[in-house]
């Protein structure tokens, strides 16, 4: 048995002896073989990376993507095809397979591949073909045997590669005008939440709005600036406006703004005809709440002090305003009963305080009717200047007509045009106006004027001069229509005899189209309540 052992360890010695002693031989060749795999395949993974970087690049071109975000992309993707190249020149491979590499390159004739392949074997041809390819391996040097020269093809297309990569990284994109437009855009709908954000808090300290109108007000522009953050485009930033303008208008707006404005106005124009109420229309004009109370407590300080002549000329301008306004109910009733406490000579203080409170309501609801109104209109102004592109600047550089957001929420507006006119129970037959001529309309009805404005009065008699206020408007030309007279000529006569004289010309002037509809309904329905009284 001791013999059979030693003769197995020295086969298996001679078997080991041989497989180091080609392994020792081929380490050094290896080394070679391996770094330039390496450097092959990095050419291979940098033209891989950047034919993909290009295909990255060129995402931008056919897709409205900013470059900047492109390039990071490009790069981390361009580094995938050069790891797998590295990981796959670094893979280990048999020794067999470099022994016929290096065969085939040193001119071997297969003896390495043949001396590994018969590694354990000791038989004598084995033994020296092993020694006759580890002597030939010996006499060569792999730095000075193994010469590398990448492809000339490879380098070729790697240089391509790289110009058109670097072409791409320098030429503008053609989709740069689409993203300047997207940013514009974007920066567009960022001024729109600024702009929201400065009307929020215009309508937290305008003091027109009633606290609950603030808080509807606020949520909805809350909401719509919650809105813009989401939104992307001018589109989708105009549509949100468009939306918020029509929740505003109809969480907020009041259907009967409109005649409660008409009546407020005529029941002013009304009251300025007689002296011992001027006060008290200036107020009303103005819509001033604290004047109109004023003028409220002076008509009844002054009132038990009054003759029968004057309380009666007071009740009747009262009840004339009554009268005319109304489609404003509570005020025009509330102006009813002080005129007929007047009238009664009993005290009136309670109805006029009753009148007051009514015409201090209907002041601050047209107030907060205005402010909502100026909140709508600035949603209308932001909407139409986002849609044409123009630029949102700050409410200092505003063009004129476009207030600043506390303007619009504080502002008083304009009334609808048209002036109606208070007819007095004792007004003449004819109506003067200071224009002549077939084309001249003024504001007024004149009854028996036929459509002849200018026409002289068959019997001139002394005229009265008759005030017609109206509101100011926004230009010179309607500052000098305020307070201009028109005469009044003629006997007073029972308003039975020309009641429906001047109901006929009245109807005929209202129905012009350029009347609005409030105004006729309103007038047509006076008429025919004097005629359904008389």
């Amino acid at each position: 048995m001791s013999t059979v052992a030693r003769v197995l360890r020295t086969r298996t010695g001679a078997r080991a002896s041989g497989e180091t002693a080609l392994r020792d031989a081929l380490g050094a060749w290896e080394q070679r073989l391996t770094l330039e795999r390496l450097r092959t395949w990095l050419i291979r993974g940098a033209v891989a990376a950047l034919v993909v970087a290009c295909g990255v690049l060129l995402v931008g071109w056919v897709t409205p993507i900013p470059e900047g975000e492109l390039h990071p992309w490009a790069a981390a993707i361009g580094l995938i095809p050069l790891l797998i190249a590295t990981g796959f020149a670094l893979s280990p491979r048999r020794h067999l397979h470099h022994a016929a590499e290096l065969d085939q390159r040193l001119g071997f004739g297969d003896r390495l591949a043949t001396a590994w392949s018969f590694r354990e074997s000791e038989q004598p041809i084995a033994r020296l073909q092993r020694v006759d390819a580890l002597n030939r391996l010996q006499q060569r040097a792999p730095g000075a045997d193994l010469h590398w020269r990448p492809a000339r093809l490879e380098l070729f297309v790697v240089g391509g590669a790289a110009l058109v990569t670097l072409l791409l990284l320098l030429t503008p994109s053609p989709q740069q005008k689409v993203l300047d437009q997207q940013a514009a855009e974007q920066n567009s709908v960022l001024q729109t939440g600024q702009q929201l954000d400065a009307l929020r808090q215009a309508a937290d300290a305008s003091s027109s709005l009633t606290p609950d109108q603030a808080r509807q007000l606020d949520e909805l522009l809350q909401q719509a600036q919650a809105d813009l953050n989401n939104a992307h485009t001018q589109q989708d930033a105009t549509a949100i406006l468009a939306r918020t303008q029509d929740q505003v208008n109809q969480q907020l707006g009041d259907p009967n703004a409109d005649l409660r404005d008409e009546a407020l106005a005529a029941m002013s124009e009304t009251l300025a005809a007689e002296p011992q109420t001027q006060a008290l229309a200036s107020a009303l004009q103005q819509e001033n709440p604290q004047a109109t109370g004023d003028a409220m407590h002076n008509i009844a300080a002054q009132a038990d002090s009054l003759s029968d002549v004057e309380r009666q000329s007071l009740s009747r301008a009262l009840q004339r305003a009554a009268n005319v306004g109304r489609a404003d109910s509570r005020s025009a009733n509330a102006l009813a009963n002080a005129a007929q406490a007047i009238a009664s000579g009993a005290s009136a203080d309670a109805a006029l305080n009753q009148a007051d409170a009514a015409l201090r309501d209907s002041i601050q609801a047209s107030q907060s009717q205005a402010a909502v109104d100026a909140t709508a209109q600035r949603l209308h102004d932001l909407q139409a200047r986002l849609a044409s592109g123009t630029p949102l600047s700050s409410d200092a550089n505003q063009p004129p007509g476009q207030g600043s957001a506390m303007a619009s929420v504080d502002g008083n507006y304009d009334l609808a045009s048209g002036t109606p006119v208070a007819l007095d129970s004792g007004a003449s037959q004819t109506v003067s106006e200071p224009t002549t001529g077939q084309n001249s309309q003024g504001a007024g009805v004149g009854a028996g004027a036929s459509g002849q404005a200018g026409q002289a009065p068959p019997d001139a008699q002394a005229a009265e001069n008759v005030f017609v206020p109206g509101r100011p408007g926004n230009g010179p030309a309607d500052q000098d229509l305020v307070n201009q007279p028109f005469s009044v000529s003629g006997a007073p006569r029972p308003y039975r005899d020309v009641l429906n004289q001047y109901a006929q010309s009245s109807r005929d002037y209202v129905d012009r189209p350029d009347i609005s509809p409030a105004v006729r309904d309103l007038v047509k329905q006076y008429f025919q309540e004097l005629e359904n009284n008389q």
